[in-house]
C-alpha cells in the first residue's frame, strides 16, 4: 500500500476526533489512503462517513477563501473610487 503524507493523517485525525469518530491508526491509515489514492471508492460506510466529514470542512475553507477575496475585490474598488 502506498504512503499517504504524516500531516494529511494528522489533520484527519483532527477533524474526525471533533466531529466525534475515534479511528485506530491503522484503519485512519486505510481511509486516508482510499481518499487520496483512490477517490471513487464507495464500499464502505466508515469511509463514505470519512468523506462526509473531509468534504464538510474543504467546502467550509473555500467559503471562507471566497468571501476574503470578495471583502479585498470590494475593498479595492471602494479605495479606487474614492
Amino acid at each position: 500500500m502506498r504512503t499517504v503524507n504524516f500531516n494529511y493523517i494528522k489533520q484527519a485525525y483532527g477533524l474526525l476526533r471533533n466531529n466525534g469518530k475515534y479511528l485506530s491508526n491503522r484503519r485512519l491509515r486505510r481511509l486516508a489512503y482510499l481518499d487520496v489514492h483512490q477517490n471513487s471508492y464507495k464500499l464502505y460506510l466508515l469511509y463514505l462517513d470519512y468523506k462526509k466529514i473531509m468534504n464538510s470542512d474543504a467546502a467550509n475553507n473555500q467559503t471562507i477563501a471566497i468571501v476574503i477575496v470578495v471583502g479585498l475585490m470590494v475593498a479595492a474598488a471602494v479605495f479606487l473610487t474614492t
